[in-house]
């Protein structure tokens, strides 16, 4: 108890050496000190870091025995990724994020993963069929402050795993034959992507409703 107990308190000084951190942040920027601000903000994020991976670690250190479920879904949670059956029983989920770049590093642990847990969870309740012929939209949606040269070709955004979670939810393949894919991009209030799954033959009736 007492490892427990001190583990918790050097965690609770860590916190403390985030708001400190965050203070320094914002005198480098207010100063206008790029340099310095930019060092400092990479300390941050790996502090951050430590900060996150140790809270992942608690369940296991203190010995609960669904360690690694408790930390799947409390990613997902904290993605606030939402998933949805619409009135026409399409499904949509709605990302408060944009999908990585083809190239990004560590994609499959910081949105995947915790995308592919929320359709898990969201299939334990879902009572539609498998989709036969169906048809994925994905819809890019970037911050309307963003310059218009910031936005991704499709061709550079990474939308396969995203496909391949939706396949093992909800879907009976995702070949060419059965599975067709839309994307577009549109600006919005902030950065999101918006994903809907629906059988192809209703495509016209989504069309008319989101373009």
């Amino acid at each position: 108890m007492s490892n427990m107990k001190d583990e918790l308190n050097k965690q609770a000084t860590r916190i403390q050496e985030n708001g400190k951190m965050i203070e320094q942040l914002n005198g480098f920027y207010e100063n206008r000190q790029p340099e310095l601000f930019n060092a400092a903000l990479i300390n941050y994020i790996a502090h951050c870091e430590r900060l996150a991976i140790n809270a992942r670690n608690y369940p296991a250190l203190f010995g609960h025995r669904d360690a690694v479920q408790i930390v799947e879904e409390s990613l997902a949670d904290a993605h606030e990724i939402i998933i949805r059956t619409t009135s026409e029983n399409w499904i949509n989920i709605q990302m408060p994020s944009l999908c990585p770049g083809a190239a990004t590093k560590y994609k499959k642990l910081f949105l995947y993963s915790p995308l592919l847990n929320a359709l898990n969870r969201f299939a334990e309740d879902y009572t539609g069929q498998r989709m036969g012929e169906s048809i994925i939209a994905i819809r890019h949606i970037y911050d309307r402050k963003r310059s218009i040269g910031l936005m991704r070709d499709q061709d550079n955004v990474d939308v396969k795993t995203v496909v391949d979670s939706i396949k093992v939810a909800f879907l009976k393949d995702d070949n060419g034959f059965l599975c067709s894919h839309y994307y577009d991009a549109k600006f919005g209030e902030k950065n999101m992507t918006d994903i809907y799954v629906l059988p192809r033959s209703d495509f016209g009736d989504w069309w008319e409703k989101h373009c």
